[in-house]
């Protein structure tokens, strides 16, 4: 059977990278988080352009030049918007990675607390046998001989 030592060693390699995922995890967390933000502001951005556009429409605008200046203002937040759902995109797929991770980790963690127990309790159990076959055979060797 396993030795508890070399079980209490891996359980704490086990807890180690557990931790390590959960750092990671939540660096990505934050990130994913903050770039859900700026996605949000940049779509914010557009819809207030939209708005603009729209009211110097009904106003007409005063030249060739500021039209155009809105039109390529508009496909660059696009572009932005684009360029920032595909890394959402990518972050989530990493961030649901690392949750996989996270849960193998606890996982393992587990495992190996529960194969702890189970040593320790057969570990006891074999004392206790052998306590008990000592304990008989002392009784037996003070019975009288006949």
């Amino acid at each position: 059977m396993a030795n508890i030592k070399t079980l209490e060693r891996l359980q704490q390699i086990r807890k180690y990278k557990k931790e390590e995922i959960e750092a990671e995890f939540k660096k990505i967390l934050i990130n994913l988080m903050q770039q859900e933000d700026v996605l949000q502001t940049l779509s914010l951005s557009l819809t207030k352009l939209t708005l603009q556009m729209n009211e110097k429409q009904t106003r007409g605008f005063s030249n060739v030049y500021e039209l155009s200046l809105f039109y390529d203002y508009m496909e660059t937040l696009n572009k932005s918007i684009r360029k920032q759902q595909e890394m959402l995109y990518q972050l989530t797929a990493l961030f649901q990675e690392k949750k996989a991770e996270l849960l193998e980790a606890y996982k393992e963690v587990k495992v190996i607390e529960k194969l702890k127990d189970k040593v320790i309790f057969d570990n006891n159990k074999r004392a206790a046998w052998q306590e008990q076959k000592e304990l008989d055979y002392v009784y037996l060797s003070r019975l009288p001989r006949e």
